[in-house]
């Protein structure tokens, strides 16, 4: 998201929507997502939404990986991309894995894998 409002509402709105949906339940002007010095919140404008299927009705801050779900029908994952770096550096470093072999000791007889 870009610093400032992000308006997000329906084609037909009186204000140009940046990010415009459509769908049961949701509204011309439907909520703001507002970005702060990477403080982000969600504003439902009093209209139905939700964050990790707890409806909203007053400003919320938006934290990573979240569940929004605007209208009755449009489900997103809000994405921050400053906190999701942050806790990419905190996970572990990935090594290489070598593949598992597997012997009957057999070395005549065909070998079925059954997943």
């Amino acid at each position: 998201l870009v610093p400032g409002v992000t308006r997000i509402g329906r084609e037909d709105a009186v204000v140009s929507q940046d990010i415009p949906i459509q769908g049961a339940g949701i509204e011309a002007e439907h909520c703001v997502i507002t970005n702060r010095s990477g403080v982000v919140t969600l504003d439902p404008y009093g209209n139905l939404c939700s964050q990790d299927r707890v409806p909203v009705t007053s400003p919320v801050p938006l934290t990573q990986g979240y569940s929004l779900c605007l209208g009755k029908s449009n489900f997103l994952r809000f994405n921050h991309p400053e906190e999701a770096s942050q806790m990419n550096s905190m996970l572990p470093l990935k090594s290489p894995v070598s593949p598992l072999g597997y012997s009957t000791g057999n070395t005549h007889a065909p070998t079925l894998f059954h997943l």
